[in-house]
């Protein structure tokens, strides 16, 4: 890097001295190499600005399912399920049980036999021990304690 560096350097000396003394098309090859340069990471910059503002609510359900220890199997097929039904931020998951359940309740009603069903409620049931703790037990002590 430092010998790249030592050499733009001392082509742009060059091209400096060039264009003093009148022979200004190395002089301005050399400016026109460097915007192109320059408009090229900048249109790279722009671009991975970019993917990573789409990529940020995925981003967040990872971190938060990482956090959770969700398996990266149950990850995927809870993200699948998002996409499947149009929620837009999948990290809502861990903040609205209610839209887990809601989820849930459509997918058991278009199960296409036990197995699958079983297989729903397994995902299901794991995703809520993990993201929500044990709901029932905590119920439980709710209504216990009035």
């Amino acid at each position: 890097m430092t010998a790249f560096a030592q050499i733009v350097v001392k082509d742009l000396g060059d091209s400096v001295k060039n264009y003093q003394t009148g022979s200004s098309s190395e002089f301005m090859i050399f400016v026109i190499i460097l915007l192109t340069i320059l408009a090229l990471a900048i249109a790279v910059w722009w671009v991975v600005r970019r993917r990573s503002e789409q990529r940020r609510p995925l981003q967040l359900f990872y971190d938060l399912a990482d956090y959770h220890e969700i398996p990266r199997k149950e990850q995927r097929r809870v993200l699948h399920l998002a996409r499947a039904h149009g929620v837009e931020d999948p990290a809502c998951f861990f903040v609205c049980p209610e839209l887990v359940a809601r989820i849930e309740s459509l997918e058991a009603s278009e199960a296409g036999g036990e197995k699958e069903s079983r297989r729903i409620e397994e995902l299901f049931d794991g995703f809520r021990k993990a993201a929500f703790g044990d709901l029932s037990g905590a119920t439980e002590e709710a209504g216990g304690g009035e």
